[in-house]
């Protein structure tokens, strides 16, 4: 059972932030909404073709993100 079955939510419920092939790989998976933090040069590709919906650069860009989406009140 995983932890979104265990609290009742569906996977559109969740994001996975992940900065690697895998988790982009298991967002699609699994179908949670994945984020690719592309932290190094060249990431943006090899997450975005892993199947990353989003592509955010650095700290910054995360920062935005969050805040856009409305997830620190």
């Amino acid at each position: 059972m995983s932890a979104l079955d265990k609290l009742g939510e569906p996977a559109s419920a969740a994001v996975l932030v992940g900065d690697s092939r895998t988790d982009m790989e298991v967002s699609v998976a699994t179908g949670v909404l994945g984020i690719g933090f592309a932290n190094k040069q060249g990431k943006s590709e090899v997450l975005r073709s892993a199947g990353a919906a989003v592509i955010v650069a650095g700290p910054d860009g995360m920062a935005l993100l969050v805040d856009a989406m409305g997830l620190i009140h």
